[in-house]
C-alpha cells in the first residue's frame, strides 16, 4: 500500500473535536499576503472554516515542538529524491 499526497490523509488526526470549556475569540491582524495563504488553506482543507484551519496548525505545530524536544529529527523525502533532515524549528 503507498500513500497519497492529499491533506485528506492527516485531516482525520487535525481536526478532531476536541473542545474543553466555553470557546474565546481571538482578534488577528494579518497583511494581505498571509490573508491570502489563509484563504487558500480554507479552500483546500475542510471543514472549510478558518478556525479549523488555525486549530489544525496548532495541534501540529504542538505535536512537531513535542517531538522537537523530545530529541527527534525531521525528515523529508521529495519526489525523485533522498531522504533528507529537514529543518522546522531552526538548524538541526
Amino acid at each position: 500500500m503507498t500513500a497519497t499526497n492529499t491533506v485528506s490523509n492527516v485531516k482525520p488526526l487535525l481536526f478532531q473535536r476536541q473542545r474543553k470549556g466555553k470557546p474565546k475569540q481571538v482578534h488577528i491582524y494579518m497583511n494581505e499576503k498571509d490573508q491570502e495563504r489563509l484563504s487558500a488553506l480554507v479552500e483546500r482543507i475542510e471543514p472549510h472554516t478558518q478556525t479549523q484551519v488555525f486549530r489544525g496548525a496548532l495541534q501540529l505545530l504542538e505535536a512537531l515542538a513535542a517531538e522537537y524536544d523530545a530529541g527527534s529529527q525531521f525528515l523529508i523525502k521529495r519526489k525523485g529524491k533522498k531522504i533528507e533532515p529537514y529543518a522546522i524549528f531552526g538548524e538541526e
